[in-house]
């Protein structure tokens, strides 16, 4: 989807998450429909709180896409890093979780979670459209932009942060109130809270985590690294270089090999000598905060400009609608001090 598409979508999505607002917040001057939202408001409920929350999200989406627009960049840091952690650690798995929670309680017992009651108050559209159609909207953001996923041990403490407080509003609501926010609230013993609550946050784990792994299967391994002078995060290379790069890792043994050398005797194979090109260079920087078997990588260009067969260039951008800068060494990176250079690499077995 080209960049003007994508704007275009924002902008309906946003549209129709704004009307949804309204639309509900009309609905507490009607006395009758009033009755549900007392003691708490509508903000008690975790739908209510999903679709302001991504009402922001989009929001931030199509301010972004107006400001590349204007300024005709493919990357507005700051705004791009904001929409990316709002995304990856709340909108995502919020909404998700919504979607799947709400539907597991209703089609086992309605009545826990949203009482037939309720069909003579909010319309069945309205019904879908709270509880449905979240969850196409968030699958279609994944697919149509790349994401860059923050470190998991802060993406999961932002998530756990957010669960705490949802939480803990609903506890003050039933020590102020004496009324549980839903029905199922009431229906467990404290250890039977405890353990709905533990299960239900290690629940939005899950969809995290598939979300991140969805994320990696649609754009390729994004991996974050911070700026020294700043703040924001970038994206490096996408899914073809990182697999490059572990075929490389696994039958050369790369990082532990000199340039031009072969396996020692007795491997069972042979490999010729790596033949350097003044066309590219890849460059590898591993992380301290991102150890294991995928180090970043930076495709350096030289000053010549790439032949026919190299395609767009070597700083990959993910197509039009890349929204990542290309990742560069800053000093709370580690340069492992491997610098290839190779426009070809023969594998050969005896």
């Amino acid at each position: 989807m080209t960049r003007t598409s994508t704007c275009i979508y924002h902008f309906f999505v946003l549209s129709w998450y704004i009307f949804l607002n309204f639309f509900i917040s009309q609905q507490g001057e009607d006395r009758r429909k009033s009755k549900v939202f007392l003691n708490g408001g509508q903000w008690k409920y975790l739908t209510f709180l999903n679709l302001f929350l991504q009402a922001i999200f989009y929001r931030v989406a199509c301010l972004e896409d107006v400001l590349k627009r204007a300024k005709g960049k493919k990357d507005i840091k700051f705004i791009t890093a904001f929409r990316d952690l709002l995304f990856t650690t709340l909108a995502f798995p919020i909404s998700a979780f919504v979607f799947l929670s709400f539907w597991i309680l209703f089609l086992y017992d309605r009545e826990l979670v949203y009482p037939k009651a309720l069909d003579g108050i909010f319309p069945v559209w309205l019904n879908h459209a709270m509880h449905t159609a979240i969850l196409p909207f968030s699958l279609a953001e994944v697919i149509l932009r790349p994401h860059c996923y923050p470190p998991k041990k802060k993406g999961l403490a932002l998530l756990a942060a957010a669960s705490l407080a949802y939480v803990s509003r609903v506890l003050w609501i039933y020590s102020e109130t004496g009324t549980w926010v839903y029905p199922v609230f009431a229906k467990l013993s404290p250890a039977g809270l405890a353990a709905f609550f533990s299960l239900s946050y290690i629940f939005s784990v899950g969809i995290y985590l598939f979300g991140e792994k969805l994320n990696h299967w649609k754009w390729g391994f994004l991996q974050p690294a911070l700026n020294s002078s700043s703040s924001y995060y970038f994206c490096t290379v996408t899914r073809t270089h990182v697999l490059v790069l572990n075929y490389m890792q696994i039958l050369w043994r790369l990082p532990s090999y000199p340039r031009e050398t072969q396996l020692p005797q007795g491997s069972g194979s042979s490999h010729s000598a790596l033949t350097p090109t003044p066309n590219k260079a890849v460059t590898v920087i591993e992380h301290s905060s991102s150890p294991g078997l995928y180090p970043a990588l930076a495709l350096a260009p030289s000053n010549s400009r790439p032949t026919s067969h190299q395609g767009s260039g070597y700083q990959h951008t993910l197509g039009e609608d890349a929204d990542h800068a290309h990742l560069k060494s800053s000093s709370p990176t580690k340069a492992t001090g491997l610098t290839q250079t190779a426009q070809e690499w023969s594998h050969t077995r005896t």
